[in-house]
């Protein structure tokens, strides 16, 4: 089964490009403020994910993503640009998020399990059906468990990386280098899925066959 690639297109569309979009218009147009835009940019991802949920009970991972990325901007203004709070506010994100991987284990699917889902059969019916049909094989269940551990394993990193720093660098560096740090760990975590999916995906067709 392969990765469904328009179905990815349309989410980045829709929960990546379009809240951007949204971010720049309303700074121009609307307000300066930063809370009135980053609260319009956010109102797609929520829309999308709310009725992507109820159609087809996933979760859309480029939405979850710009939610936390716009949560955590909101949170940075509501505290205000204290370094201290605002890196104590994004390591409790980082460990919660960690936590939510490894408690997902007591749900009857873990939390990669959807995401995953979406990857490989997106908004296709037929495919998320497909999908599901596929955890029955211990195989398929191995995959998805793997791929939330090694989730979880990336946002404890992060974790871990941003209390090593805030303890041995300088406020301003920290400041500097802690987007780069998470985004870098998400990124690569998310490459390694696909390719990872992807092999699995074939070597699930030869074990079912």
């Amino acid at each position: 089964m392969a990765i469904n690639i328009p179905d990815l297109i349309v989410s980045i569309i829709l929960n990546v490009a379009i809240p951007y979009v949204l971010y720049s218009l309303s700074k121009r147009y609307i307000s300066p403020s930063e809370v009135t835009a980053l609260t319009i940019a956010l109102a797609i991802p929520i829309l999308d994910s709310v009725i992507n949920f109820i159609r087809h009970r996933s979760i859309d991972l480029f939405a979850l993503l710009t939610f936390l990325a716009i949560l955590a901007g909101l949170i940075k203004i509501f505290i205000g640009f204290d370094i201290g709070q605002l890196l104590s506010q994004e390591l409790f994100l980082t460990a919660t998020l960690s936590a939510v991987c490894f408690l997902s284990f007591l749900l009857p699917h873990p939390l990669m399990f959807y995401i995953s889902r979406q990857i490989i059969a997106g908004r296709d019916r037929d495919k998320i059906i497909s999908y599901n049909y596929r955890w029955k094989y211990p195989y398929n269940r191995l995959v998805n468990r793997l791929v939330t551990v090694v989730w979880g394993f990336a946002f404890a990193g992060d974790f871990i990386v941003h209390f090593i720093i805030v303890n041995y660098f300088a406020d301003s560096t920290v400041q500097q280098i802690s987007p780069y740090i998470f985004w870098g760990i998400i990124s690569v975590t998310f490459l390694w899925t696909i390719y990872f999916l992807l092999y699995a995906s074939k070597q699930a067709q030869e074990t079912i066959m």
